[in-house]
């Protein structure tokens, strides 16, 4: 039965929009109609607006960037040392990638030593030689145990040029000459160490090798024949890798043709040892004592490359057959080494 009062309709509770005037129920949106049209809008244009000011400073950060590292060299501008020369501009990226050059300084002792006897003006003795070449060897020793990328090689080329020092004794009765092994340092100097105003030279300053008394005359007879040592010992190497190739691999114990292929690399090593000893014996006495730096270095070079050649059967495994890894690196070892006494004869004159 009716009470008599009119049913009414369910209250909801409303709030009035205080920017648009609008009701709208908080229960069921948390703004008016108006407020959720426009502010969607502005969020995502803000997050935008957002997104494209850290594309700018991106952009600002790299172009930075690639300035500070190519623009020097682009333009190629120096900058001066503590000693008042000037250094050459720096490779781009240098900075940000491992250097190609080694700080001295934790080896400043060892240096100091060796360039007290390269540039000392009374006459050089045989028992500075015996001391050049102890600190040489204690240098490259400790120069090996660096961790660095290059610590390697700078110890592999300090060896060389130690081992270089042992023809100077060899003068007879004449005082032993330093220049060559001089100019071998200051050029490992250059490459593979950063610059220091404590480094020495001749005559206490900075001298070109252009500015220094020339060499003497090579012997025209002398550097033909180590060109000739030369073309003939980058044939012998492909000559070996050639063989190596054609001799195989043994792949173990069960492969049939095992005993037959150890039989063959055996009687190649004997004739490879004896066919290296014949490339070394082209070599000219003469270039071994010749004056000229170049051409003696050339000879040196040529004399490593023969040594490496002389190891290829050395790595071998179980079986006697020298591994592929060792004897290419050895193959490779040896090239380098006469392409290097190519570039010492492309400079004499």
């Amino acid at each position: 039965m009716s009470s008599g009062k009119p049913a009414g309709k369910v209250q909801k509770r409303e709030v009035e929009c205080p920017v648009h005037g609008i009701h709208y129920d908080p229960e069921v949106t948390p703004e008016c109609v108006l407020c959720l049209k426009y502010s969607q809008p502005e969020r995502t244009g803000g997050r935008r607006k957002g997104g494209v000011w850290l594309l700018v400073l991106l952009a600002a950060v790299v172009g930075f960037l690639f300035y500070r590292s190519v623009g020097p060299y682009l333009s190629g501008r120096t900058t001066p040392t503590s000693s008042g020369a000037v250094d050459k501009p720096q490779e781009p990226f240098s900075w940000f990638m491992s250097p190609a050059v080694m700080d001295p300084s934790p080896y400043k002792a060892q240096i100091t030593t060796i360039e007290s006897i390269l540039y000392k003006k009374s006459p050089v003795s045989s028992g500075d030689i015996g001391v050049l070449e102890r600190t040489g060897q204690e240098l490259s020793e400790q120069i090996g145990k660096d961790a660095g990328a290059i610590a390697p090689q700078v110890s592999s080329d300090l060896m060389f040029w130690v081992a270089a020092l042992g023809s100077e004794e060899e003068s007879g009765y004449a005082l032993p000459d330093l220049s060559r092994a001089r100019a071998e340092w200051e050029k490992l100097r250059e490459h593979h160490f950063e610059r220091k105003p404590w480094f020495q030279a001749v005559g206490g300053k900075e001298t070109s090798l252009a500015q220094r008394p020339r060499p003497p005359e090579a012997d025209p007879e002398v550097v033909r024949g180590l060109r000739e040592s030369a073309r003939a010992i980058v044939r012998l190497i492909d000559e070996g890798r050639r063989e190596c190739e054609r001799l195989g691999e043994i792949v173990g114990e069960a492969d049939r043709e095992a005993p037959k292929k150890i039989a063959e690399w055996r009687q190649w090593s004997q004739q490879w040892e004896g066919r290296v000893r014949q490339a070394a014996a082209t070599l000219s006495p003469g270039a071994r004592r010749s004056a000229h730096p170049d051409v003696s270095m050339a000879n040196q070079s040529l004399e490593f490359a023969v040594h490496s050649l002389r190891l290829v059967p050395n790595a071998a495994n179980d079986f006697g057959v020298p591994f592929y890894s060792e004897r290419e690196r050895r193959f490779n070892e040896a090239l380098a080494h006469v392409q290097t006494a190519e570039d010492y004869l492309a400079r004499v004159k």
